[in-house]
């Protein structure tokens, strides 16, 4: 009974089922037709994501950004807030 488990079935009988078969020949040839394209399209959608997120980062035109202190949902210029910390603290309070 343990033997039973472990052989392999070699003979050269192909399944009953006609519709079956059809469909997962179809699906079998129309994945190995894709398969080149859809590699080629998954790895240009990757470099583009890659690149695009690059270059809004380190090229931004605004320049850096960071927290806002005092409003913890907001971004501002960095360069803006280190050039004048003191204007946007009193901005900040409104004096």
């Amino acid at each position: 009974m343990a033997n039973e488990i472990f052989t392999t079935n070699h003979s050269p009988e192909k399944s009953t089922n006609p519709v079956g078969d059809f469909f997962t020949e179809a699906a079998g040839t129309w994945l190995n037709a894709a398969m080149p394209y859809l590699i080629v399209a998954a790895v240009l959608f990757i470099c583009f994501n890659v690149l695009s997120s690059c270059i809004g980062w380190c090229l931004s035109i605004g320049g850096r950004e960071m927290r806002a202190p005092g409003r913890p949902t907001m971004r501002i210029q960095r360069g803006g807030f280190e050039s004048n910390p003191r204007g946007y603290f009193r901005d900040l309070r409104g004096r």
